[in-house]
């Protein structure tokens, strides 16, 4: 599972992510749908570690 808590980042002093919380299930599918310029990539980047949030973890619960 992956997980986002309380996700903030902020570009040019405008909040892109303010405070989300979004929990991705391991086997399921997901879209992530929204307006240009919402942050759709910006929070698929942070999942994959290459941007880091301002405020906010996310966490990969690996299963053993």
């Amino acid at each position: 599972m992956i997980e986002i808590k309380n996700g903030t980042k902020k570009y040019r002093g405008k909040s892109v992510l303010d405070n989300i919380n979004m929990s991705f299930v391991e086997g399921k599918i997901y879209g992530i749908l929204g307006r240009n310029c919402s942050g759709k990539t910006l929070i698929m980047k942070a999942i994959c570690g290459y941007i880091a949030l301002d405020k906010g973890d996310v966490l990969q619960m690996v299963k053993k």
